[in-house]
């Protein structure tokens, strides 16, 4: 029996022989009871479909327009959609609070930004990072004003991390505002690129927060 991942068997396939993706507690339950001599017996109800053709989803965008640089844009982000193998809260329940939480609290706080901020909940990113896909082709003719973009992903818990995708000339800047935070922790700061989220379809520098 296969813990298995949908995402890596893929959407476009069809395979003769029906696959089924269990939990990893069911999985081990079912393990337990073999390892116990009992007898098994399952029952299993897949009511799935395949479609003609695309589904049409949609990404979620707002934004905090900027006071003195409307056109300037820093991306806050997660994705809407949930892991195939989970009920969705860590990956990407949390990011998603996170970014709307972000987007409140800057609204209570009655200051407005020096420059843009635009609050995406990308869709589709366990599909192939789709929804962010979208969000570049749609956006395509401002890019060049993204100043970068902060995705929220891979998992609970405090950020640990600043990955600067590949701009070690940015590190210095991010360390200062990184110590800026040392009375909550210690958060790291490097120039690692991640390309396993919604920023390695963004054409400017990315910022993922690790957790």
């Amino acid at each position: 029996m296969n813990l298995t991942h949908t995402g890596i068997l893929g959407f476009d396939v069809d395979f003769a022989l029906p696959v089924l993706s269990l939990t990893e507690e069911d999985q081990s339950q079912l393990e337990r009871f073999v390892a116990a001599g009992k007898k098994i017996r399952v029952r299993v109800n897949v009511q799935n479909t395949f479609t003609n053709g695309p589904v049409e989803t949609a990404n979620v965008v707002g934004e905090i327009r900027g006071r003195e640089h409307p056109d300037e844009i820093l991306v806050v982000g997660a994705h809407l959609d949930s892991w195939d193998l989970s009920e969705g809260a860590t990956d990407n329940g949390m990011g998603t609070v996170c970014v709307l939480g972000a987007a409140e609290a800057i609204l209570r706080s009655g200051q407005r930004p020096r420059r843009t901020i635009r609050f995406v909940l990308f869709n589709g990113e366990e599909e192939g990072l789709d929804g962010s896909y979208a969000y570049v082709k749609q956006h395509q003719a401002e890019m060049s004003n993204h100043l970068g973009d902060l995705v929220l992903d891979e998992g609970q818990g405090p950020v640990k991390e600043f990955e600067l995708g590949g701009r070690d000339d940015l590190v210095p800047a991010f360390q200062t505002f990184a110590e800026s935070l040392s009375n909550i922790r210690a958060v790291k700061v490097n120039d690692k690129a991640s390309f396993d989220t919604d920023t390695a379809r963004l054409s400017v520098p990315v910022c993922p927060a690790s957790t």
